[in-house]
């Protein structure tokens, strides 16, 4: 998902599809926040068939190399949950900034939302 990104991300992308049919990015003209570009592309693969779809930010402050272990998982669990808050986890390259944003919008969405989880931030697999 491209939001008009001014770092070239979008370009970029358009480049690597040119050579690899599995590389698709949607553009948007302008940032129109993370949850409706969450809701855009699950759209778009739910509209090509897709039936699995993996959230992971391009910084890789979400390893791929876990993807092949959340695809296995998810053939026998209806989500798969990567967090960077359980063994094996981690915020490699963070600044406390960042760490403190992660944490604490976690900790505000656990408590207004009553739900028992974590890290609302995770990476996920449904």
């Amino acid at each position: 998902m491209d939001d008009g990104s001014p770092d070239g991300t979008g370009e970029l992308v358009d480049t690597l599809a040119k050579d690899d049919p599995r590389i698709h990015i949607i553009h948007r003209e302008k940032k129109m926040g993370l949850g409706r570009a969450y809701v855009a592309g699950f759209h778009w693969g739910m509209d090509k068939g897709y039936d699995v779809f993996f959230t992971m930010d391009a910084d890789f402050s979400h390893d791929p190399k876990y993807l092949p272990t959340m695809l296995e998982l998810v053939r026998s669990n209806d989500v798969v949950i990567g967090s960077r808050y359980v063994e094996g986890g981690g915020t490699r390259n963070w600044g406390l900034g960042r760490k403190v944003l992660s944490r604490g919008g976690s900790i505000y969405a656990r408590t207004i939302l009553g739900a028992p989880l974590r890290d609302f931030t995770a990476a996920s697999t449904v």
